[in-house]
């Protein structure tokens, strides 16, 4: 396990900041010269960034997102117990500020964020591994999760700030690909 000291202030989801926070993580494999083979894996288990153990038939030495393919990183997400910071180690005050985290945060990461920026990783688990998957990752227009599931890419598509900021998204989507579904009176007007 490696860990990364930000000695900077980190903002709260829900106000307030930490006055700097440590993040544990695993790295398997090698980064290749033009930086084009890391997989970040940002899940629900990630309080334990140890994700060959926890996830061994997807990644590892025999999964099908393996080390000699792949540089893989994987990063406790903050409040967890195998090593960033938590409660105890968050400093005064935190239990009056409240620590919120969203699945899958990763403080500090520099991910290149865009439309399905994790498709890839989903069409790979699946393709090469036979494993049904989900895509994630700024799914936002209709057409294009229609695309991920026409072109094989993912078995499903969840939406997660997508159905926050527009919870009738599925009537919209559903009139923007002329798609027939029935929708409850109450929801008519949408």
């Amino acid at each position: 396990m490696n860990y990364i000291r930000l000695d900077q202030p980190f903002a709260l989801e829900a106000g307030g900041s930490l006055p700097g926070i440590t993040i544990a993580y695993h790295t398997y494999g090698r980064l290749n010269a033009d930086r084009s083979n890391v997989v970040w894996v940002c899940h629900a288990l990630t309080a334990n960034s140890d994700v060959a153990r926890w996830w061994p038939g997807v990644v590892g030495e025999h999964g099908v997102v393996r080390p000699e393919d792949y540089f893989i990183v994987c990063a406790n997400i903050l409040g967890s117990c195998y090593g960033s910071t938590g409660p105890v180690g968050a400093g005064p005050g935190v239990g009056e500020q409240g620590v919120g985290m969203s699945g899958g945060v990763v403080a500090g990461a520099k991910v290149s964020i865009g439309p399905g920026y994790q498709v890839p990783f989903s069409d790979a688990v699946r393709n090469r591994g036979g494993i049904m998957t989900a895509a994630v990752g700024l799914i936002t227009q209709a057409k294009q999760a229609a695309a991920i599931i026409d072109e094989g890419k993912a078995d499903i598509v969840l939406l997660a700030r997508e159905a926050l900021r527009n919870p009738y998204f599925p009537i919209h989507a559903a009139k923007e690909l002329g798609a027939a579904i029935a929708v409850p009176g109450q929801y008519g007007r949408a």
